[in-house]
């Protein structure tokens, strides 16, 4: 991982508050309703602002919320942001949203692998509907990670695989192997993409448990419809941010003592090979 300098960090994390708050101002114009989420919602609760060594924001929204904040804002907010998705572009990493500042660059050593690079951004991850019935979602997981991973493979020859053994290696040599057999089967990222909606809005308007299907811990992040309204107020860097109502009940599933502070060889972040403020 590549580490910043403190004061790269901080000039980072202050970049990212300047963005959520154009997020927040957005989103009240439009009465669209939205969540911080993940290390944003614990560091709203435990320390007011970022974690100290955080270096990216997550908000959530209910699908028919983003579906409207991605129809209205890149017209309204265009001049200033891009807005990045493998649904959009389709040869950048990954199925959530970024809103990102123009002119600049932050990018992880993951994301260099792909032809298109994001600037400083937060991550806007929508909520679809999931079955009640746990084999089911478990069903939907499965499919929406195949898909996922499919259109990671059509993009780029070479993602990141854990571990250093020979399992490992090899399960690289397979990514290496499927990603040449769809560019020469020339399988269209639209395809992949429509499957992967497809499952994502299996349940949409059938259930009112949620969880952001993007994310790789699907499970632990469900929540129901009343325990996400009526939203919440908490500070975040001197703004207002909007959280769940049952905020300590989501993190506590996700994180345990989400209170207690980790160990130091656990605080960690994404780390940048490239990072550029646009000066």
């Amino acid at each position: 991982m590549n580490s910043y300098r403190q004061e790269d960090l901080q000039r980072l994390q202050k970049a990212e508050v300047e963005i959520l708050a154009d997020f927040i101002a957005f989103c009240d114009q439009h009465e669209l309703p939205y969540v911080v989420i993940g290390g944003t919602a614990i560091g709203a609760v435990r320390h007011q602002g970022f974690i100290p060594w955080d270096d990216d924001m997550d908000v959530g929204m209910l699908r028919a919320d983003f579906d409207r904040f991605l129809e209205l804002a890149p017209a309204e907010l265009g001049e200033k942001y891009d807005f990045m998705s493998a649904d959009i572009q389709k040869d950048c990493l990954g199925h959530t949203l970024r809103m990102s500042r123009k002119g600049t660059a932050h990018v992880s050593e993951e994301h260099m692998k792909w032809p298109r690079h994001y600037g400083i951004h937060i991550d806007i991850l929508p909520f679809d509907n999931v079955s009640t019935d746990k084999k089911e979602r478990k069903k939907q997981f499965r499919r929406i990670n195949f898909w996922n991973r499919l259109y990671i493979m059509r993009g780029i020859k070479n993602p990141a695989v854990p571990g250093k053994g020979l399992l490992s290696k090899l399960f690289a040599a397979g990514c290496w192997t499927v990603h040449y057999i769809l560019r020469g089967l020339h399988v269209p990222v639209d395809y992949i993409n429509r499957k992967y909606t497809e499952e994502a809005l299996k349940y949409n308007g059938k259930t009112r448990l949620y969880t952001t299907l993007s994310a790789s811990d699907q499970e632990d992040w469900i929540v129901s419809y009343d325990e996400i309204f009526p939203l919440k107020t908490a500070k975040f860097e001197g703004l207002d941010v909007k959280i769940m109502n049952k905020n300590h009940e989501m993190l506590t599933r996700g994180y345990g003592d989400y209170m207690q502070l980790p160990p130091e060889d656990q605080r960690i972040n994404h780390g940048a090979v490239l990072l550029e403020f646009g000066d």
